[in-house]
């Protein structure tokens, strides 16, 4: 089995805007939408419940969801309290267990139950639930007295190879011409790893064959919008699988295809703030075809949290620094950007240029929202070779792998690193930033700087943040002739993506002039979190960063993409 290049350091306290947002994440979601056996989510588990469900809806998912997102809040905080919480949820799940192994929220006798003869007919997300149960479950196996999480994970694992290791497919059962079964792939290969049992990679790889002979040609496709439906959140989270198959198996080949496809999502389905995006003129969570744009096109959050999540793991698997890139990208912009104020609320959908929009109680965007701020503390930082990677530059405090106490203060001017012993870090430094003097030993190689001897005490870095002006067309073709052209621009300053609001306060759309050879040059930077975008004849427009423009409340709005006439 291949091994990835990187594993995670555990940070604690992160700061700034960002640690403020994840601890009104956990305050305000986590605590209060799972709180007991009483819980909404967890009920609908229970007979009084379940024994009335026969129409299959993908509530049950939360559950997991949850799961995964305590199970990385207590490796970072090693809370009592959570340890505490998680216990009881996977006690309440185990005994809602059926004899089987199953643990779903279908009735026993609803063809929506993926052991149902019929199950392949009708609409269920019964694979769905189950692999993020079998997520949540891996993710607190290790939490002490939690032992029976593995259990329960184990029992479900013999149910799937009962019914599919003989050749079933399950790839026919749920939507999205197979992709929103085909999740099921990331379960069973982490499954195969950590108890190195290879009757679940096995079972992983059969499924994968059996999706491709269906049409979901992962292998041939020349674009992510080409594979089944083209639904963003199934694709990604089914390619996440795939990493996981591919160390599991050892296959250069499954990781390869994975990561052509990810190349083709960043060059052509993402948005500037890192979401990707589809939803114009065809369902409203798919990818659009790779040569579309629209200033409104739609980000689903569910989307955004996975693809952060899978670039972070190319990273790890790879070691290839421009997955970080996105990583930070889509973090600061595209996630932040989703959350209300209230820590509790978040959008299914942002745009680009568009309105915040607050979802529904059982929106999936909620829980993955939550996930994937609780991802963060778990993604800051990584050890190869016995040294510390500090892959998202924020303030926090951590251990290296030599026992060093390390506190990073991060701000507009640069970093301050405190360290109670000498030791080694290297620091990635995204694109968005700009190093003034190195300090003594200090040394860049490509994207990382090297302190191969850090001393005790404090060392001060000093950087910049860059602005950065996007260009981007929207063009249409006849014939070979181009009938229409309307050109974009956006402002970036250093990781953050800036935005205004509806221009003189009710106009949502509006053209500006620009110098087409100098066009930052009517942006000015007032500091890094404020620009003031310049027009002849009018007073500035004021820019902020995306994620706080028009206040983080439902009804704000943004206007990323500004529409240029070139002077």
């Amino acid at each position: 089995m291949r091994k990835p290049l990187y594993k995670s350091i555990v940070v604690e306290e992160v700061g700034n805007e960002i640690g403020d947002v994840i601890r009104a994440s956990e305050l305000a979601r986590l605590k209060q939408f799972i709180r007991d056996e009483d819980s909404e989510a967890l009920r609908l588990f229970h007979p009084d419940q379940k024994d009335e469900c026969f129409t299959g809806d993908w509530y049950g998912e939360h559950a997991g969801k949850w799961l995964v997102s305590a199970g990385l809040t207590y490796r970072s905080s090693q809370s009592e309290e959570w340890q505490a919480q998680i216990v009881q949820v996977v006690g309440f799940l185990g005994a809602q267990q059926e004899e089987s192994g199953y643990l779903g929220t279908y009735s026993k006798s609803s063809s929506s139950r993926f052991t149902h003869d019929e199950a392949e007919n009708v609409r269920t997300w019964d694979l769905w639930i189950h692999a993020w149960l079998l997520l949540g479950l891996l993710e607190v196996s290790d939490v002490p007295d939690c032992e029976q999480a593995e259990t329960i994970a184990k029992r479900i694992g013999e149910l799937l190879l009962t019914e599919f290791g003989g050749g079933r497919s399950p790839v026919h059962q749920g939507n999205h011409k197979g992709l929103s079964s085909l999740v099921i792939l990331e379960p069973l290969a982490l499954m195969a790893a950590k108890w190195e049992d290879a009757r679940y990679s096995d079972l992983a790889l059969q499924v994968f064959n059996q999706a491709v002979d269906s049409g979901l040609d992962f292998w041939a496709a020349e674009d992510a919008s080409q594979i089944g439906t083209g639904k963003s959140y199934q694709l990604l989270w089914c390619l996440k699988g795939l990493v996981e198959l591919a160390l599991v198996l050892d296959r250069e080949d499954l990781l390869g295809v994975v990561q052509r496809i990810w190349l083709n999502i960043r060059d052509h389905h993402l948005t500037p703030l890192g979401g990707p995006w589809g939803g114009i003129a065809t369902h409203k969570e798919v990818f659009n075809p790779p040569d579309f744009f629209d200033p409104q096109g739609m980000v689903e959050t569910c989307s955004s949290v996975t693809w952060m999540l899978i670039s972070h793991r190319l990273f790890e698997v790879t070691g290839d620094s421009f997955y970080l890139a996105e990583v930070e990208k889509t973090l600061y912009n595209s996630v932040l950007g989703a959350i209300d104020e209230n820590g509790a609320d978040w959008c299914y959908f942002t745009f680009p240029n568009g309105r915040r929009n607050n979802t529904y109680h059982w929106a999936c965007c909620k829980s993955s929202g939550a996930l994937g701020l609780a991802a963060v503390p778990v993604q800051m930082a990584s050890e190869q070779d016995g040294v510390a990677h500090i892959t998202v530059l924020e303030s926090c405090d951590f251990v290296t792998p030599d026992g060093a106490v390390i506190s990073l203060n991060v701000n507009a001017d640069g970093v301050e690193i405190i360290s109670d012993c000498d030791t080694q870090l290297k620091l990635y430094i995204s694109p968005g930033i700009e190093l003034g003097e190195l300090p003594q030993g200090g040394v860049l190689d490509g994207d990382w700087l090297s302190l191969d001897s850090l001393a005790e005490g404090v060392t001060r870095i000093p950087m910049s943040q860059r602005f950065r002006v996007e260009l981007t067309a929207h063009t249409a073709d006849h014939h070979g002739q181009e009938i229409v052209r309307e050109e974009y621009v956006c402002a970036k300053v250093g990781r953050y993506v800036f935005a205004t609001g509806k221009f003189e306060g009710y106009r949502t759309q509006e053209t500006l002039r620009m110098p087409r050879l100098a066009p930052e040059s009517v942006f000015e930077v007032v500091d890094p979190l404020h620009v003031n975008l310049r027009q002849a004849g009018r007073d500035p427009i004021a820019m902020v960063p995306y994620w706080q423009c028009g206040g983080r409340h439902d009804g704000a709005w943004r206007t990323t993409w500004l529409q240029v006439a070139w002077q």
